[in-house]
């Protein structure tokens, strides 16, 4: 499986209610708002950053978070990243509660713990999901 940041901007937001639709829309096309850690932690991520964990490719996962932004009927900006390993300091750690539906389960679930200052860091795609995203 290939992973993905997204970050998307709704021009002229200023509030957080305004990005509720969004994140809505978001998680609806398979997107996450939340990171998780080896040790069963979740950490949320950034406003307006989403994860995205499956098969696809770059340009499939851009138009995704592309048309959600779209049904917000603000004018807007995205950034999709593909990438293999993260690390992360300072993000928040999200309560245990489960939430009442999961929308996709492709979330990422293993990550390692940094020796460097409490860091967290997620580890690079096995060769299965290197092929996997290749093929």
């Amino acid at each position: 499986m290939t992973r993905f940041i997204v970050r998307i901007v709704l021009h002229g937001a200023t509030e957080e209610y305004e990005y509720a639709a969004l994140h809505e829309f978001m998680m609806a096309a398979g997107f996450a708002r939340s990171i998780a850690a080896n040790n069963g932690q979740t950490y949320h991520l950034p406003p307006t950053m989403y994860l995205y964990e499956g098969f696809a490719s770059l340009q499939q996962v851009k138009a995704l978070a592309d048309n959600a932004a779209k049904k917000t009927g603000d004018q807007h900006a995205v950034l999709a990243i593909e990438y293999t390993s993260a690390m992360w300091s300072g993000l928040s750690l999200q309560a245990r509660h489960l939430p009442k539906r999961t929308l996709r389960p492709a979330i990422i679930t293993s990550t390692l713990r940094s020796s460097r200052g409490g860091e967290e860091t997620s580890p690079p795609l096995s060769d299965a999901g290197r092929a996997a995203r290749d093929s």
